[in-house]
């Protein structure tokens, strides 16, 4: 079987940061179109053979409404779709067990990174999604500096693995 790599996005603290200017339809903070292109960047630096969206943030609960299309539209600028949302176990605070849920009902995936900038206690106690977390500032959203020190880690992990 081959498996298909996916990327678990969250949305506020990693596509907008606290400097975030623009709003989202409904008012809330909106989606920065430089954090969009820095997502752009990431997915073609580690994920050169493509990955799957799938949105594990709060904003997948609404993501058939007008903040959803708006969101939808933001992704799409870079060419970056939503593949699919991790399910709604009713605590926002459960998102490492809603991941799980998610991969057990697509057994075909991989998980390869958990974009988020909280860390929530079931993803970080969990070891294979611990190995997966990449964490943002809330204060800054995902940067250059993000991409650069995963870039590092990675050339880092390879080296320790060939020697």
């Amino acid at each position: 079987m081959n498996e298909e790599s996916v990327l678990f996005l969250d949305v506020d603290g990693v596509l907008n940061s606290d400097k975030t200017k623009c709003v989202s339809p409904s008012g809330f903070a909106g989606v920065s179109s430089n954090k969009v292109k820095l997502l752009r960047k990431l997915i073609d630096t580690f994920f050169p053979e493509g990955v799957k969206i799938v949105l594990s943030s709060t904003w997948r609960l609404n993501l058939d409404d007008e903040d959803g299309d708006y969101l939808k539209r933001r992704l799409w600028q870079q060419k970056l779709l939503i593949y699919d949302v991790t399910p709604n176990t009713g605590n926002d605070l459960e998102r490492g067990l809603q991941i799980k849920m998610w991969l057990k009902e697509n057994p075909d995936m991989k998980c390869l990174m958990i974009l988020d900038d909280e860390s929530f206690e079931d993803i970080v106690n969990d070891r294979e999604l611990n190995a997966c977390f990449v964490k943002t500032d809330s204060k800054t959203g995902l940067t250059q500096a993000t991409i650069e020190n995963l870039k590092l880690f990675c050339a880092e992990w390879l080296i320790s693995k060939r020697a």
